[in-house]
């Protein structure tokens, strides 16, 4: 299975930046043509780190939030379908640009 893995620092607090790829997973109408059975489960936060699971009918992967003050880094890994390799350029931009109109 093919992955895409991003890292990326943001000037937003975790909890904050949280809020924001949950509503940003759940809601934006991209994303939901990509994939529109998509959901976001196993949650768990704590002081420091914030993580959740990702789960649709053609992907699947986690993103993981942690904090330094008032910042954050974000890791997401999201795996793809061997039908859907030669999409993960475009799912790795997408996904790029959707952290950025964010920050």
């Amino acid at each position: 299975m093919p992955n895409v893995k991003i890292q990326k620092k943001l000037s937003i607090p975790p909890k904050d930046l949280f809020t924001a790829v949950k509503d940003v997973l759940t809601n934006d109408k991209e994303l939901k043509a990509l994939e529109p059975n998509l959901e976001i489960c196993d949650e768990k936060i704590t002081e420091d780190k914030m993580t959740a699971n990702v789960k649709g009918s053609r992907v699947a992967g986690s993103f993981c939030i942690t904090s330094s003050g008032d910042k954050s880094t974000i890791d997401v890994d999201i795996k793809l379908p061997l039908m859907l390799a030669p999409f993960k350029g475009l799912v790795q931009k997408k996904i790029e640009e959707k952290l950025a109109k964010i920050s």
